[in-house]
C-alpha cells in the first residue's frame, strides 16, 4: 500500500492521497438558507451526462496542457464511469470533508480526492479553477511557498499519472454550504516523496512524442504498482514493457523460507517465464524475491519513461513436487 499522510494531521510521517479543499464563495454569492429547495441549476451542474462528462474533463486537461513549467509526462485524463460512482457515493453522504480510504478506492486502488462546498450551485470549471489555483502558494521542485496555505488540490490536479477522473455533486440542505462537490482521481497524486514535482518538467510530451495530443500524453499504463520496489525490479530488468506477477502461495511459502534460510539462492528450477512460458532467466535470491513479493496479489509492472507497459511476467517452477520437498 502507498504511504501518505492525512491533510489534517502535519505531524504524521505520509501525506494523505485525499486532500480536503473548502470552497468558500465570494462575497457576491447569495448565501441559500439551509433547508431551501436547491437553485434549477443545479439538476443541469448534477445530471450525469456526456455534456457534463467533457466540461469537467476539458476543463481538467485544459489546466494540466499548460501547467508551468511545462510537463513532459502529463496524461490527458478521461472520463471513469466507476471513479465518477465513487464520488457520487462520497457526495451523497454530505459529510462535507475528506473520504477514508474505503470510499475512495476504485478496482482496488487508491484515489485521490479534492472536495468543495458553495452556498449555491457553481459551474465545474469555476470549481476546478478554485483548486488550481492553490498554484499561487506552490512553487515547482520547492513546494509550498507560505505555511498558512494549502497547495495540495493543485498538485492533486496536475499530478502526472492521475489520468482518470470522475466527479459528483450533491444538494446537502442541513448544511450551511448546501452543494458538496467532489472529484476522485485515479491513481491517486500527491505521494509525499514527490510532492514538489507533481509532473516531469521539460518540453510537451517529451516523454511522449508518438502518443502526443494537445501538450498530453495519451499512453497510461492501466495497471497499478502494489510493491514497494518497483523501482528495483525496473533498474535490474530495464525499461521492455514487463509486469511481474507472483503468485501467492508460493511467495507465503518462500517469504517463510527466506527467514529461515537468510537469503539463500533460489534453487535453478525456479524460473522467471513469460505467459508463453518463455524462460527468461533463473530467480535471483530470496532476499530479493521477498522485496518483490507483498501480501500475495502485489505485483509491478516495468515500465517505459512514459508509463507504457504490456506484457505481464511471473516467477514459476517447472517442478511443482521438487519445490514441496524443497519446503520441507
Amino acid at each position: 500500500m502507498e504511504r501518505y499522510r492525512r491533510a489534517k494531521d502535519s505531524d504524521q510521517m505520509f501525506l494523505e492521497m485525499h486532500l480536503l479543499a473548502i470552497f468558500v464563495c465570494l462575497a457576491v454569492m447569495l448565501h441559500q438558507s439551509v433547508g431551501q429547495r436547491p437553485a434549477l441549476g443545479f439538476t443541469a451542474l448534477s445530471r450525469s451526462t456526456a455534456d457534463n462528462h467533457k466540461v469537467i474533463v476539458d476543463k481538467f486537461n485544459d489546466l494540466r496542457s499548460n501547467v508551468s513549467p511545462a510537463a513532459s509526462n502529463m496524461l490527458k485524463m478521461e472520463w471513469d464511469p466507476d471513479v465518477a460512482a465513487s464520488a457520487q457515493k462520497w457526495a451523497n453522504k454530505c459529510q462535507n470533508t475528506i473520504s477514508p480510504d474505503e470510499e475512495s478506492t476504485v478496482r482496488g486502488v487508491h484515489c485521490g480526492e479534492t472536495i468543495a462546498q458553495s452556498s449555491r450551485p457553481v459551474s465545474w470549471s469555476a470549481v476546478i479553477q478554485h483548486w488550481y489555483d492553490r498554484v499561487k502558494y506552490f512553487k515547482y521542485g520547492v513546494g509550498g511557498t507560505d505555511k498558512n496555505e494549502s497547495f495540495n488540490t493543485y498538485t492533486q490536479v496536475v499530478w502526472y499519472n492521475s489520468y482518470q477522473i470522475g466527479c459528483g455533486v450533491a444538494y446537502c440542505p442541513n448544511d450551511q454550504f448546501n452543494f458538496f462537490y467532489v472529484c476522485h482521481y485515479c491513481p491517486a497524486g500527491n505521494i509525499v516523496e514527490d510532492l514538489a514535482r507533481p509532473y516531469k518538467a521539460g518540453p510537451k510530451c517529451g516523454d511522449c512524442p508518438d502518443a502526443c495530443e494537445n501538450g498530453l500524453c495519451t499512453n497510461p499504463c492501466r495497471f497499478h504498482d502494489t510493491g514497494s520496489d518497483c523501482s528495483t525490479l525496473k533498474d535490474l530488468f530495464g525499461c521492455t514493457d514487463m509486469d511481474r506477477h507472483l503468485s501467492p502461495s508460493l511467495g507465503t511459502r518462500v517469504t517463510e523460507f527466506s527467514s529461515q534460510r537468510g537469503g539463500e539462492l533460489l534453487p535453478p528450477w525456479l524460473l522467471i517465464v513469460n505467459n508463453n512460458s518463455f524462460i527468461i532467466g533463473p530467480a535471483l535470491t530470496f532476499s530479493s524475491f521477498t522485496l518483490w513479493y507483498l501480501q500475495g496479489t502485489n505485483s509491478c509492472h516495468i515500465m517505459t519513461a512514459s508509463d507504457s507497459c504490456a506484457q505481464p511476467f511471473s516467477l514459476r517452477m517447472n517442478d511443482s513436487s521438487t519445490l514441496d520437498s524443497f519446503f520441507q
